[in-house]
């Protein structure tokens, strides 16, 4: 059997379904006044030093890559709803309601899918190879090569890239995959977008995305591609859209949603300072909590007495990958707050403090530092592996939460757990066993916490654990890996990367 090494979902295979059939319809927009300084280019990068990651992976400081990636631009205070629809108006204005709804459609398209293939098939750290076969999605078009297949259990172990390369075409089958559009069409793709603005200002955030692909293509530097995405990400939830709220509401972990990276040239103008008033002297305190273990871990052994749920399989559909607003619609389904009255859990931008708030105020501030990064990890993949707070939520006191990095299990395998903690003092009760929950979302039913682990070329499950004690009680294999989990009326909804579930839980 093949052990297929190259997983499907690249951006630019995506832009060709996406932004190829919006931009059927074309015109030109009304005339409105610019305004607003010059434009400044989102193209200004930092290119980063791998030994000084590496030395700081060794001595255990780890710089961040997104702030790395920062530095030279303008970082922007979040915009509010308020500025974001102000600012939408501005920059659209004159256009007809048909050019408006192109124009969001296309850039919603192109950020889902770049954000899924970073998410799901760790495009990033796939392209931080400049020789990678992932580049040929930017290069060519057609039938391409992506990757090479081996038999199980056949693996190049030296380190010469010649050598490497001679064992791939002695031993490797190449796998390959059509693709319709390449950086070249991309680029026209978006100067006809562009070329049907007024706006001087949001022109050159299409310019800045043409040019970070140029030098993508030239260069073969990953950064580039990280630029688009930001830029991408920006355009679709701080600008067309307000993402917080026309997406938010559908994700209980509203983290990557919220996420701001201020690349826009559309808010240099008014963006303001910094708030130097000083820390808040009335915040309350941070409490470290220990990581009790990279492994299985309960504080008071005890047996699982908590039955698993039984699941019976009622419908199983493919979905259009990019459909989730509608598959929640369709069902009437929300994400679950699964918190007791009166709490929230508010998970800040570094992904490993979160904030536990009673009543509208916060009680503690938990930082959960020692949960990111595992000692078994490939050092030339250290920026991929570093594990963050996704799902949390808080019952009779015990706050359980999800934690887990984006790529593959073998570039750092002691990732994706759940986790309980007492909110009586901040000790860890039980935590999973590894490879457990990489799912947006967890679900509680009873006392059975269901969630998702898998990943492109590793299986995929849904996963029952008792929440007394931390212990897989059940697992039902899927199709993909599991997004969302949402319990309603009986029924178990489970959305996967490509496939949809609808399970029965227990007897009708």
């Amino acid at each position: 059997m093949k052990r297929w090494m190259i997983a499907m979902g690249c951006i630019i295979a995506a832009l060709a379904v996406g932004i190829g059939l919006a931009l059927a319809g074309k015109g030109k927009t009304a005339d409105m006044e610019e305004t607003g300084p010059e434009r400044v280019s989102a193209v200004e990068i930092r290119e980063t030093d791998k030994e000084t990651v590496m030395d700081a992976a060794e001595n255990g400081s780890v710089p961040n890559p997104e702030e790395e990636n920062m530095e030279g631009r303008e970082k922007s205070a979040k915009p509010s709803k308020e500025e974001v629809l102000a600012m939408r108006a501005a920059v659209l204005e004159g256009m007809s309601e048909e050019a408006v709804n192109r124009l969001t459609e296309n850039i919603k398209v192109a950020n889902i899918w770049m954000e899924q293939a970073y998410f799901y098939d760790d495009f990033f750290g796939r392209l931080a190879d400049p020789e990678s076969l992932y580049w040929n999605y930017v290069d060519e078009k057609g039938e391409i090569q992506i990757g090479w297949a081996f038999e199980d259990g056949v693996r190049y172990d030296g380190t010469d890239e010649a050598g490497r390369r001679e064992f791939e075409e002695k031993y490797g089958a190449e796998v390959k995959a059509y693709n319709r559009l390449d950086g070249d069409d991309f680029i026209a793709l978006m100067e006809e977008m562009r070329d049907s603005l007024e706006s001087g200002l949001l022109k050159g955030d299409f310019d800045s995305l043409i040019e970070n692909m140029r030098l993508a293509k030239e260069t073969h530097d990953v950064l580039y591609m990280e630029n688009i995405y930001h830029i991408l990400h920006d355009m679709d939830y701080f600008l067309l859209r307000y993402g917080p709220e026309d997406v938010g509401k559908y994700m209980k972990d509203g983290g990557t949603v919220n996420k701001y990276y201020g690349v826009l040239d559309v808010y240099h103008s008014w963006a303001e300072p910094a708030d130097e008033t000083g820390p808040d002297q009335d915040k309350p305190g941070t409490v470290r909590v220990a990581n009790p273990s990279w492994d299985y871990y309960i504080e008071a052994s005890g047996e699982t007495e908590t039955a698993p749920l039984e699941l019976v399989v009622l419908e199983q559909t493919k979905n259009e990958i990019t459909d989730e607003e509608q598959w929640f619609a369709k069902n009437g389904l929300v994400l679950p707050d699964l918190n007791e009255e009166g709490y929230e859990c508010f998970v800040h931008d570094d992904r490993v403090m979160i904030d536990i708030i009673k009543n509208g105020e916060t009680e503690v501030t938990l930082d959960f530092s020692d949960y990111r990064y595992a000692d078994d990890f490939r050092p030339e993949e250290m920026a991929f592996i570093g594990q963050e707070i996704h799902g949390a939520a808080v019952r009779e006191g015990i706050l359980y939460l999800s934690t887990f990095h984006y790529t593959y299990a073998e570039s750092s395998p002691h990732t994706a757990y759940m986790t309980a903690v007492s909110l009586d003092d901040y000790r860890v009760l039980w935590k999973t066993e590894p490879l457990t929950c990489n799912s947006l979302n967890f679900e509680i039913v009873g006392d059975v916490i269901l969630c998702g682990y898998g990943f492109t070329a590793e299986d995929d499950y849904l996963y029952q654990i008792d929440s007394k004690t931390g212990r897989r009680i059940g697992q039902t294999p899927l199709a993909s890996m599991a997004n969302y989990i949402v319990y309603k009326d009986g029924k178990l909804f489970v959305r996967t990367y490509h496939t949809d579930y609808v399970f029965q839980i227990g007897e009708e």
